[in-house]
């Protein structure tokens, strides 16, 4: 029974794992409208941004928690960074200290 469930749920599995493959970015190293192309300081605050942006995007189809047209890796650096500050990072967890009982 136990071999049957896992043989059923690993299709699943692969067509989930599948849906969220990455692709290429076309538009990096292309001018918007505007004729600029977010580098890495523009990522750092739209990561800073991020939480506020995807509200507002769940409700505004013309707001975008990332920008395309960016220079890269270090636009996605900065983008990491910034959400990390908002979101907390991986420094949340060790924020709350033990305190020794005698």
């Amino acid at each position: 029974m136990k071999n049957l469930l896992i043989f059923s749920l690993f299709p699943l599995l692969i067509i989930t794992l599948t849906g969220c493959d990455v692709g290429p970015n076309p538009f990096v190293n292309n001018p918007d409208l505007t004729g600029s192309i977010a580098g890495f300081w523009d990522g750092l605050l739209n990561g800073v941004f991020l939480p506020f942006n995807l509200l507002v995007s769940l409700f505004d189809n013309t707001v975008s928690i990332y920008n395309v047209y960016n220079n890269g890796n270090l636009y996605n650096l900065g983008f990491v960074l910034g959400a990390a500050m908002t979101l907390g990072g991986s420094s949340s967890s060790m924020t709350t200290s033990k305190k020794k009982v005698n």
